[in-house]
């Protein structure tokens, strides 16, 4: 019977053992991740494909009223087109649901997007800095659609809280035209 017991215990042991190893492989990052500051410097570096060329001034003239321009206006257009899909429940009922394509993209992107509105309405902020930064993101984003994004995705979830972060992030890639 003690036997028994000896060996049950030796088991649990070396099941908390091997789980305390897979939850924490590198040692407690707990207590780092919250003594790091707002002020995050992206070390790692992104390269996507990119496809997109600038719209076609036909393009450009539809899209004369976006609060980021007209280029801008294009790239979130084909950007939610992309990433924001109405798919049906069950066939043939009129019924639909809105599904989002790699939402931890898509929501850096919203929340880099509100956060340059705040700045836009700001009294001293640079109206073509931001501009220029948000169709990067864009460009970005459309681009990691289609790409093993899935450290990309990871810098993106780890820095979520913080829009200052999340453009730093969006900024480390570079995109290489096809």
């Amino acid at each position: 019977m003690k036997r028994n017991l000896i060996i049950i215990s030796l088991v649990a042991l070396f099941c908390f053992t091997a789980n305390a190893t897979n939850l924490f492989p590198d040692g407690d990052k707990s207590a780092t991740k919250n003594n790091m500051d707002s002020n995050v410097s992206i070390k790692k570096t992104w390269e996507f494909y990119s496809a997109i060329k600038r719209p076609t001034s036909e393009a450009l003239a539809d899209e004369s009223n976006y609060k980021f321009g007209q280029e801008a206006g294009c790239l979130h257009n084909l950007f939610m087109s992309i990433y924001v899909v109405r798919e049906e429940v069950v066939p043939g009922d009129p019924n639909r649901r809105t599904v989002i394509r790699k939402p931890i993209i898509y929501n850096a992107v919203r929340n880099v997007e509100k956060q340059m509105s705040k700045d836009l309405k700001g009294q001293n902020a640079d109206q073509n800095k931001i501009e220029m930064d948000f169709v990067h993101v864009l460009k970005v984003a459309i681009s990691a659609f289609d790409s093993d994004s899935a450290s990309f995705e990871n810098a993106l979830q780890e820095n979520k809280k913080d829009s200052n972060a999340l453009l730093e992030v969006f900024r480390s890639v570079t995109l290489t035209d096809i």
